[in-house]
């Protein structure tokens, strides 16, 4: 059989590749035995495309927000949310100028179990402020809800350490949070 010439000597065809869009994992987070009021990543390796964070977490009382901070720093991160419980639905935005809120809520009482994937794509880029992406949710029995967030960071820096942190209360034995290097 012959090749097909067009496709082959095309300049736009790209060689696909076993790793590409594959992942694989970075580091793991585990809440054993005691609270912990943040969860840090760092020494995140520059060998990825995009990053991708899983998470599962509960939290003891009260509804709480999620911040992110990327390389250590608190400057300023805006993000828009909708969120829907199956009978309704809201949206939000906001400038937060030092805290970078991650623009998710969670929390209200033990019994409540989240989960949610935070995608960073173009994670090593030194020329685009970095965008994430969260889609998350809870489930308790008899209620539950969803979030879709995104979020702008104005740093033009490639990302080497991503520390989470509840804003009111802390991260409960339990919570589990792996990190994943996306290929390219």
């Amino acid at each position: 059989m012959a090749p097909i010439l067009g496709i082959y000597a095309s300049s736009n065809y790209q060689r696909i590749t076993p790793d590409n869009g594959a992942m694989f994992p970075i580091a793991m987070a585990t809440v054993n035995n005691t609270s912990t009021s943040t969860i840090t990543f760092s020494s995140i390796p520059q060998t990825y495309k995009h990053l991708e964070l899983r998470m599962s977490y509960n939290n003891l009382t009260g509804l709480d927000n999620m911040k992110m901070i990327l390389n250590g720093s608190t400057g300023p991160a805006w993000w828009h949310l909708l969120y829907g419980d199956g009978s309704s639905a809201a949206g939000s935005n906001s400038n937060v100028s030092s805290s970078q809120i991650f623009g998710i809520q969670f929390g209200r009482s033990d019994t409540h179990q989240y989960a949610g994937v935070v995608s960073i794509p173009d994670y090593t880029s030194t020329t685009k402020n970095k965008t994430v992406k969260y889609y998350g949710g809870v489930d308790n029995s008899s209620s539950g809800g969803v979030w879709v967030t995104s979020n702008i960071f104005t740093t033009t820096s490639a990302i080497t350490s991503i520390t989470l942190s509840p804003t009111a209360y802390n991260f409960t034995p339990g919570t589990i949070m792996s990190l994943y290097g996306i290929k390219g």
